[in-house]
C-alpha cells in the first residue's frame, strides 16, 4: 500500500477518534444541570427539588413532554423535558430560557446562574 494512503487513513482515523472524543466532552458537559444529570433523574425528583405543588407535565404522554420551572422574579426559566425515549419519568433534555411565560412554575430555589 502506497505511504501516503496509509498516512491519509491514519489522519482519517485519528480526526473521527478526536471528533467522536470532543463530542462526548461537549454532551458530558451539558449533561447536568442543578446536578441532574440526563438519563439519571426521575422527573419526579425535580418537582420535589423546586417545591412546586403543580406536578403536571405539558403534553403528558406525547412524544415530548415537559415542565416549566422559573425563578421569583419570572425572568429565567429551566424547561426540563421526557418523553416516549424513557418512560415519561426520566429527564433526558433541558432548555432554559429568558421571561418564561405564565404556565411555568414558580420556585424559589431556581436562581438564574446557579445551575449546571
Amino acid at each position: 500500500m502506497n505511504k501516503a494512503l496509509i498516512f491519509l487513513l491514519a489522519m482519517l482515523v485519528s480526526i473521527s477518534t478526536y471528533s467522536e472524543e470532543n463530542d462526548l466532552l461537549k454532551f458530558e458537559a451539558v449533561r447536568s444541570i442543578y446536578e441532574f444529570r440526563l438519563s439519571d433523574t426521575k422527573i419526579a425528583d425535580l418537582f420535589e427539588y423546586f417545591d412546586v405543588e403543580g406536578q403536571k407535565l405539558h403534553g403528558e404522554r406525547h412524544e415530548l413532554s415537559e415542565v416549566c420551572f422559573k425563578d421569583s422574579d419570572s425572568k429565567f426559566g429551566l424547561i426540563a423535558i421526557t418523553g416516549n425515549l424513557h418512560d415519561y419519568e426520566t429527564l433526558y433534555g433541558y432548555r432554559l430560557t429568558e421571561n418564561p411565560d405564565e404556565s411555568c412554575l414558580e420556585s424559589k430555589e431556581l436562581k438564574n446562574g446557579s445551575g449546571g
